[in-house]
């Protein structure tokens, strides 16, 4: 690949001016409160800001294929999932559908209108945030990536290593614990390597893309075998990364665009068709267990073969029905964010940063390190029940938090580290330096779902350059080539 000059016009201006004509929008029919005019700009603001950063994301995958592998791609991804089609659901979805999001708490249409307004103003202070960084990050260099192999001579390698460690980790440790073999939690770095056989998959994709057929065979039995090991976790998330990440590893070595919106319709459709049997799941390990994790090898085969028969014989079971209204109910943030914003307007805040200092601390350093589950806590909170788990987003964590000043800082913080690791990832994928690969997953999965600030951007980021210092340490030990690896370039960003 030849050496390209990093252009800075990412976020495009004009989502800038779509976010900031949307935000005056919002507050002029807030201050109206005309019911017609409530109704127009919810069905409007989502779908615009939805157009907007698709278009957006084309541009992405069309034009600049190594920012796919970003903090920033993703993220782009989830305001189109979360952010514009969640909402749209009251405006456009049946009956059934907004009784369904609106179980714990219905939203009304100025409620609604309200979390709209969050979600613009902190989508574009991370936008914000990710500019400020990147473009600083591009004038402070030459603008121009240091060569190495096109072809990435290490890949098979570096695929193999990957497949072998994190083999033995998902299997013989992870995967035991998450099916219920050991009692003991699991560090969060730990769980996170076991990762490594799925980035093993995506490497290996990678090699066959680029023309070495010997190992077809291998990848799609390795691949399938994967595939239905995260059916059985009950996890569209699973399922979609089991999915998305050999894709993204075949589009590096034949970057054909085509074949990638292809695979980007498979994991929509994936993710729609999964939800029910994601919800029933968990549904009947909460039932027996308490909660939607303890559960069983068996148990769990038990559940998904139960799914599948009522499936076969088209039972009436409302859990197993419209697979695409179930996915599409779990996209929405609003009755969580419309509780949050009126519990701090009330004079209750959240208190969420609190457990920042535990997240920062690595368990192997505190084995007693308690185990932090706020979607459980909030879950009682919101429905005075336990047994299952609510998400809040980050934004609407930020306003509970200290209302809107907070939301912006958190949200600004938040793009500038999305655009700090943007850059260096950027650098490894250039170079082909396959190894980042833990870091770069850790950076999608951050920046990915609406997580919170503290464990998922905080917690992450640890994680992040946690793998980054294990990988400087093991080339260092073995003295792998200097012109491949520089520690005080990849660490602080010196990739251009």
């Amino acid at each position: 690949m030849k050496s390209e000059k990093l252009r800075t016009h990412e976020p495009p201006l004009f989502l800038f001016g779509v976010l900031l004509a949307g935000i005056w929008f919002y507050l002029l029919v807030l201050s109206v409160e005309s019911t017609t005019l409530i109704s127009i700009a919810n069905l409007l603001g989502p779908t615009a800001v939805g157009v907007a950063v698709a278009f957006a994301g084309i541009r992405v995958v069309y034009r600049r294929q190594e920012l796919i592998w970003t903090p920033y791609a993703w993220f782009l991804l989830t305001i189109i999932l979360f952010y514009s089609a969640g909402p749209l659901i009251y405006p456009l979805g049946s009956s059934v559908a907004i009784a369904d999001v609106s179980a714990l708490l219905p939203v009304t249409g100025k409620q609604l209108l309200r979390t709209n307004l969050l979600n613009a103003v902190g989508i574009l202070s991370i936008l914000v945030g990710f500019r400020l960084v990147w473009g600083l990050g591009y004038r402070k260099r030459s603008g121009k990536l240091r060569g190495s192999s096109e072809h990435g001579s290490n890949a098979k390698t570096i695929a193999f290593v990957f497949l072998i460690a994190g083999g033995l980790l998902e299997y013989f440790l992870i995967l035991p614990s998450a099916f219920g073999f050991y009692k003991f939690a699991l560090p969060g770095v730990l769980e996170n390597l076991g990762n490594l056989y799925l980035l093993g998959l995506m490497v290996l994709a990678y090699v066959v893309a680029r023309g070495d057929r010997a190992w077809r065979m291998l990848l799609i039995v390795l691949w399938a075998v994967q595939f239905m090991v995260s059916v059985l976790l009950f996890s569209k998330a699973a399922l979609m990364f089991a999915i998305s990440l050999p894709a993204m590893g075949a589009y590096l070595g034949h970057r054909r665009f085509a074949r990638m919106v292809g695979w980007g319709l498979v994991i929509v459709m994936v993710y729609l068709l999964s939800s029910p049997l994601v919800d029933y799941g968990r549904t009947q390990i909460s039932m027996q267990t308490g909660n939607i994790n303890n559960a069983s090898l068996e148990q769990r085969t038990d559940y998904t073969w139960d799914w599948l028969s009522h499936l076969m014989s088209k039972s009436s079971n409302p859990q197993l029905e419209d697979g695409a209204l179930a996915g599409w109910t779990r996209l929405d943030y609003a009755p969580e964010q419309a509780f949050v914003m009126s519990r701090y307007d009330e004079g209750f805040r959240g208190h969420t940063l609190k457990n920042l200092a535990i997240v920062l601390i690595p368990r192997i350093l505190w084995p007693g390190k308690p185990i932090i589950n706020r979607g459980a806590k909030f879950y009682y909170l919101m429905s005075g029940h336990r047994g299952s788990s609510l998400g809040l987003g980050l934004f609407g964590e930020g306003y509970w938090d200290g209302g809107w000043v907070e939301l912006i800082s958190l949200a600004l913080i938040t793009g500038a580290i999305f655009g700090w690791l943007s850059i260096l990832i950027v650098g490894w994928i250039q170079r082909r330096s396959f190894e980042y690969l833990p870091s770069i997953f850790v950076g999608i999965s951050l920046s990915f779902g609406g997580g919170s600030f503290v464990s998922s951007v905080i917690g992450g980021t640890g994680i992040f350059f946690s793998y980054v210092f294990v990988v400087w340490l093991v080339l260092l030990l073995t003295r792998h080539s200097k012109n491949n690896f520089r520690f005080s370039e990849t660490t602080m960003g010196g990739t251009f």
